[in-house]
């Protein structure tokens, strides 16, 4: 059935300096965090659209705002 509300909440990283991060790392973290949350919202939209109602809610971590050291790719 078609979905009324999606709720994204999940994102993992672990510490690293800046100068540590390797490119596949950078790719598995983009693997985990953001191409789950980009292909849920794509499989839900077309329900949500055909019934001209639905909330998609993604949620974040302070760390935007806040900087805590050691995670480049997290932030």
């Amino acid at each position: 059935g078609d979905f009324d509300v999606l709720v994204n909440n999940a994102a993992n990283d672990q510490r690293h300096q800046i100068e540590d991060v390797t490119l596949d790392y950078w790719n598995d973290r983009i693997a985990i965090n953001q191409r789950p949350l980009f292909f849920a919202c794509q499989a839900v939209f077309p329900g949500m659209q055909r019934k001209g109602a639905g909330s998609i809610i993604n949620l974040g971590s302070i760390g935007w705002h806040i900087a805590s050291g050691g995670y480049p790719v997290y932030a």
